[in-house]
This record gives C-alpha cells, structure tokens and sequence, in this order.
C-alpha cells in the first residue's frame, strides 16, 4: 500500500490495517476454495469482522485527524486576530516613536542654538574684559 501524506501516522496506519484485513479475509476465502468471484464476495460479507473493526479504527482515526485539523486552524484564526490587535499596538507606538524622535530632533536644535548663544556670550564677555584691561 502506498504511503498516505497529508493525514497523520495513526490514519496511515489504520488505512494500512484496513488493506490488510481485506487482504486477509479475501485470502482465507480463496484458501477454503473459494474461487469465483461471486463466492469470494459471499465469503468476506459473512467474514467482514476485521474488516469492519480495521474500518472503525480507522474512521475514529480520521475523525481524530479533522479534530486535531479543526483546532489548529482555530489556533491559527487566534494567533490572526491576536496579529491584528497587535497591529494597532505597534502602529501606534511607531508613530509615538515618530513623534519622540521629532521632538528629540527640535530638543537637540535648541541645545544647539543655545550652546552657540553661549559661546557667542562668553566670546563677546572675553573681548569685553580684554578691552577693559
């Protein structure tokens, strides 16, 4: 049987079991001398009790497998709409930034406009003491 991708182990497994116990109950048919097909099919219908228990098992597995599906693309839809809050968070606090490095930029130009004033008055008080003297 070939390799089944997309569903988990425990499906795969169980899908495998199903073919065998077909395999299984058609073989025991053509062992006891069953030969026509006919005689085969009236053979597992009588003899299905592992073919069924085999399906079963696998149903449940495949249900398993739609749960966990379902929850993960709740998972999924969660982290979506906790990405979408998150948005506006960081929108926000990118445009707080924005607004920070403004002021920070016109707080640096007034630190620099009032060190020259400074060093303009310390100047023009140098040459005031220097004419004094």
């Amino acid at each position: 049987m070939p390799n089944l991708t997309g569903v988990s182990h425990d499906v795969s497994e169980a899908a495998r079991a199903l073919a065998n116990a077909v395999v299984v109950v058609t073989h025991d048919a053509t062992r006891v001398g069953y030969t026509t097909g006919p005689d085969v099919q009236a053979y597992v219908r009588a003899n299905d009790a592992p073919i069924v228990a085999a399906g079963s098992a696998l149903a449940a597995a495949v249900r398993r497998d739609i749960a966990a599906a379902a929850r993960c693309a709740m998972a999924v839809i969660d982290a979506r709409k906790a990405c979408a809050e998150t948005r506006t968070t960081v929108e926000n606090a990118a445009a707080a930034l924005a607004d920070a490095q403004d002021v920070h930029r016109e707080a640096s130009g007034a630190y620099s406009r009032a060190y020259d004033n400074l060093q303009n008055l310390q100047d023009a008080l140098y040459l005031m003491a220097t004419e004094v003297t």
